[in-house]
């Protein structure tokens, strides 16, 4: 087992397993940042930390790719894999600064990365899935919706920016 950083991303973490007899590299990528959110649970094991928890099911991630990697570590698996520990998955595009750091290159390059996300909207136990990619990055952007004003019995003169944002 060897574990990487990258500098540009310190708190990326990396880590490769050598297969016994590698035709490929196979990659798990896991998201392992908290989000600005308060966690109202009650819960025994909620966030110990106000204004920061694992939401979104970044914990469930985080712990599967955890059991993943026990497993082929006492496991040594016929593939390379590479499990890559990813921050900032909400924002600041860690995987996209990761990969722009050259990180995924050599021996760290995977020929297939997987990754999950938990939905729990599906009874417990039940996985689904679908080819190509399922979910896809964020991105911010901002607009600015001006108008002009009108009178209320005669709403058809106005420029509403509220009816032009709910459009777009």
């Amino acid at each position: 087992m060897t574990i990487k950083g990258v500098p540009e991303v310190p708190t990326a973490i990396m880590v490769r397993l050598a297969g016994t007899d590698p035709l490929r590299t196979i990659g798990y990528r896991t998201d392992i940042d908290a989000l600005p959110v308060t966690e109202a649970t009650g819960l025994p094991f909620a966030s110990t930390i106000p204004g920061q928890m694992h939401a979104c099911g970044h914990d469930v991630h985080m712990t599967v790719a955890l059991g993943i990697l026990q497993h082929f570590a006492v496991n040594q698996p016929r593939d390379n894999m590479l499990f890559f520990f990813q921050p900032a998955e909400e924002e600041d595009y860690g995987g996209y600064r990761v990969y722009q750091a050259g990180a995924f290159s050599g021996d760290w390059k995977p020929d297939e990365f997987f990754a999950i996300h938990d939905n729990p909207a599906l009874p417990a136990g039940q996985l689904a899935t679908r080819q190509g990619t399922l979910f896809a990055g964020t991105t911010e952007i901002y607009i600015t919706f001006r108008g002009l004003s009108g009178h209320a019995a005669y709403p058809q003169r106005a420029k509403d920016p509220l009816v032009a944002a709910a459009a777009s």
